[in-house]
């Protein structure tokens, strides 16, 4: 069963709404009530969590979400009380959680090459989550896989954003 912490800006009554779908902690159940953002991801990562519920629009803008093997659910409700969200729980089963989401935000691409640049590497690390168990994700071994694929993108001319975080030019050679 998947290990799903519900943020603290979710009812907690939720966790029992919710608990045949998934096992379901909150940060109090957690210990973690004193953990910020970044700190909070990383407990949960290093704690084996396979996802982060949370109504928090703007985290993808608050943290690097790419660098994390976990998945992060974000409801998007026009407040974060229990009545508002009831009526989503029945929704969310584990027959309705097929995949994961890569979202595009298109309002400035004017061209292929802008869509490109915003779609690669991202592309093939939300294959990787998709494809790979969480316990069999690791970010030291992804980087060089990821890699890999910088010169195979230059020679089909794709526009992709290089990363200092992945070794490009450093990469193993097999």
């Amino acid at each position: 069963m998947k290990k799903v912490l519900l943020d603290e800006n979710l009812p907690v009554k939720l966790k029992y709404r919710l608990q045949d779908v998934c096992d379901f902690f909150t940060v109090n159940d957690k210990g973690w009530n004193t953990l910020e953002n970044g700190e909070l991801i990383n407990a949960m990562q290093a704690d084996g969590f396979d996802f982060l519920l949370t109504s928090d629009k703007n985290l993808q803008y608050q943290q690097n979400l790419e660098k994390y093997s976990m998945g992060f659910i974000i409801l998007n409700v026009r407040d974060n009380n229990y009545e508002t969200i009831l009526p989503l729980v029945p929704e969310i089963k584990k027959e309705n959680i097929i995949g994961i989401e890569a979202p595009l935000w298109s309002e400035t691409v004017s061209n292929l090459k802008e869509a490109e640049y915003l779609i690669y590497p991202r592309l093939p690390g939300y294959a990787e989550i998709g494809w790979t168990p969480v316990e069999l994700r690791n970010w030291d071994n992804y980087k060089v896989r990821l890699a890999s694929h910088g010169e195979r993108m230059k020679a089909m001319d794709i526009s992709f954003y290089p990363s200092k975080l992945v070794p490009w030019e450093n990469k193993d050679k097999k």
